[in-house]
């Protein structure tokens, strides 16, 4: 029997980061085909969107715009672009146990059809592109800068099945992780089609660009016009290669049960890709990328007694997020504060047990402190500084 993740048994509370606000949580895609002649095929396409709430910042658009491309011999033609408002909105709000911060995202769904001729194209991209990530996200490079990218692959064999290729679903997705328990999360997409899950590098288009200056059309921009921004897209950057999801993290997917064990020891918000390959015989007739930012932290509130850890081997830092201050439950030394980047922002000398640094001057994002403990034990702990 599948273990599956619910919130409700969490055996320790989950707060929530500032994600810079209302921006893009992920998204997930489906398609049926709905009718085929001689010479076309209609697609039905769903991409479904899934955004935090709280604060101000980017909305779901109210008209996207969908790029379609052909691809023969690995070269994009663009063939045309259909523009979709969204709707079924639905506004899921996570637990809000005892002092922890509420948690809410939306998810919204755009739906429209493409016609594809049946030859011509190896096979054919649907794409969706925009700005832009949390800049807190703490296991790439320049988050805020690394737009979103979701695309539907569709090879002409597919036509011939009319049978649903199902997307998964919001509820389904591990917003919100316990930095203290490894979880099995169910990401089995129940359709006919025999399919192979892959954890792969998350793709990425738009950015930054045009919010608040240059062109909102440009390619690194909060709208890429798919006529002058086409696929393929390129991949973002973690910051750790080797630890694509953090330090000491442990995280494998079922490839053909779609069952993701995660366990992410330190706090912070992590980006996934989840790649779908569909097949029927054998014959590959789809490929989709789903994508989503997880959360991954416990309440902390109050002092941290010492006794907790006489030992000091598991120092904890609080509160976490901050925005004004942090403590360490532990005594430590020789401490470096490093950046999402690699760089050194702080060395401090000494830090005693509940005595409080201030971390005002830090920009907002994920950091990394490092010091000796009073066995000489060399400790190292995550935070994220907040707005």
């Amino acid at each position: 029997m599948k273990s599956r993740f619910t919130l409700g048994i969490l055996l320790v509370f989950l707060s929530v980061f500032s994600l810079n606000a209302k921006h893009i949580l992920g998204g997930s895609a489906a398609y049926k085909v709905s009718n085929q002649n001689e010479l076309n095929s209609t697609i039905d396409c769903e991409f479904n969107m899934f955004k935090d709430n709280s604060g101000g910042g980017a909305n779901f658009d109210n008209n996207a715009s969908f790029g379609i491309y052909g691809v023969k011999n690995n070269e994009y033609t663009f063939l045309y672009e259909v523009q979709s408002g969204f709707e079924d909105v639905q506004t899921i709000e996570q637990l809000n146990p005892g002092d922890c911060p509420l948690f809410d995202y939306s998810s919204a769904t755009y739906k429209f059809s493409a016609t594809l001729p049946n030859s011509t194209y190896d096979y054919y991209v649907i794409s969706y592109q925009r700005c832009c990530r949390a800049g807190a996200v703490s296991n790439i490079m320049n988050p805020d800068e690394s737009g979103f990218a979701l695309s539907i692959t569709i090879y002409p064999i597919a036509f011939s099945y009319p049978e649903k290729a199902n997307a998964l679903s919001a509820s389904s997705i591990p917003f919100l992780l316990s930095s203290q328990n490894e979880s099995t999360i169910d990401l089995d997409l129940d359709d006919m089609y025999t399919k192979e899950y892959m954890l792969t590098t998350p793709v990425s288009a738009g950015g930054v660009a045009g919010v608040s200056f240059g062109d909102p059309e440009a390619c690194d921009g909060i709208t890429p016009n798919p006529i002058n921004c086409p696929p393929p897209f390129g991949n973002v950057e973690y910051v750790d290669q080797d630890n694509p999801y953090g330090i000491d993290s442990e995280v494998n997917i079922d490839k053909e049960l779609g069952e993701l064990s995660i366990h992410i020891p330190t706090n912070g918000i992590t980006l996934f890709e989840m790649t779908v390959n569909r097949y029927v015989d054998g014959i590959l007739l789809s490929r989709i990328n789903n994508q989503w930012t997880t959360i991954t932290s416990m309440c902390t509130f109050g002092p941290l007694s010492v006794s907790e850890d006489p030992d000091c081997n598991e120092a904890r830092l609080a509160p976490n997020p901050s925005s004004n201050s942090i403590f360490s439950t532990c005594l430590l030394t020789d401490i470096t504060i490093i950046d999402a980047l690699g760089r050194n922002v702080r060395t401090i000398e000494k830090m005693e047990s509940q005595e409080e640094i201030s971390i005002v001057d830090l920009s907002t994002g994920v950091y990394r402190l490092s010091g000796t403990n009073q066995n000489g034990d060399l400790i190292k702990l995550q935070f994220v500084k907040s707005h």
